[in-house]
């Protein structure tokens, strides 16, 4: 698609909503899609658990009553943010004919919610974003921290625009053993996921979805991690979802918030967009 590119960049550096840095780890969260009461329990969970680094792998728009709101929230975070399809389809001009009926009237909806600065910092995010985690000095004395290259990613590498879900381990194994970072974050199928590889045994596995708590990472795997999805989980438990990445520990913690899925199902459905979009929030599909 001409229309985007596949910009690759390096955050340049830490800092929090209030402009604090440090080392207690990273909250990494996507496919918002415009939940604004989920986005505010996911980050108010973080805020109880001392993260203020925040990663966001896209999507922040669609399907859901809340678009400006979640934006801003996202914005005030100053982590990097890569660009998700729903993300795209709000400021580009293809048509949607390859979308289904909910997602699209929910983007057309979307449009006109949207100011036109909003939707230039959008069409600014990049497809994919690489990051560093490390012991905050040199050298490393501790022995503990998961000193690694991070990559961030809506859809999968190595053609973010293409949109592919990676759903299932066939196409999670066939993506992980040609990556170069150690970690990959990725979203777009809203289900919290983790693939590991070890080059040096050949050994793949894989949990999807992945369960709720602590997995500690071994420093000699690549891990391709979806933190699954805040706004519209699709693993059928309807909490919002994310993942807090702690290198000190060398652990991923899926965790699962609830939130008042009431109120979001309701303003769906005071303005206008698809009874579905309400629906399926409560079935976590």
């Amino acid at each position: 698609m001409k229309w985007l590119r596949n910009i690759k960049t390096k955050h340049a550096g830490w800092s929090g909503p209030s402009g604090k840095s440090g080392d207690s780890g990273v909250a990494v969260f996507g496919d918002i899609h415009a939940n604004l009461e989920a986005l505010a329990a996911v980050l108010k969970d973080a805020s109880k658990n001392g993260i203020f680094r925040f990663v966001c792998t896209g999507d922040i728009v669609g399907y859901a009553a809340n678009p400006s709101e979640c934006l801003r929230r996202v914005r005030k975070l100053n982590g990097p943010v890569v660009l998700g399809n729903h993300d795209a389809y709000v400021w580009q001009e293809e048509d949607l004919k390859n979308i289904n009926l909910e997602a699209g009237l929910a983007i057309l909806w979307t449009r006109k919610q949207l100011g036109e600065k909003e939707k230039t910092w959008l069409q600014a995010r990049p497809l994919s974003m690489d990051f560093n985690e490390g012991p905050p000095g040199e050298p490393d004395r501790t022995g503990k921290w998961f000193k690694c290259a991070c990559c961030l990613v809506h859809s999968s590498l190595p053609d973010p625009s293409a949109w592919q879900y990676v759903m299932n381990p066939v196409q999670a194994e066939r993506l992980i053993r040609a990556q170069t970072a150690d970690l990959v974050f990725f979203g777009h199928t809203h289900i919290p996921s983790i693939f590991a590889f070890n080059p040096q045994t050949e050994m793949f596995s894989a949990e999807c979805p992945a369960k709720e708590g602590i997995h500690q990472l071994d420093p000699g795997c690549k891990y391709l991690i979806n933190p699954g999805s805040v706004g519209q989980p699709r693993d059928r438990d309807p909490r919002a979802s994310y993942a807090l990445f702690n290198p000190a520990a060398a652990t991923i913690e899926i965790r699962r918030v609830e939130y008042d899925i009431a109120a979001t199902q309701q303003e769906i459905k005071s303005a206008g967009l698809p009874i579905r979009n309400a629906e399926r929030l409560s079935q976590g599909r």
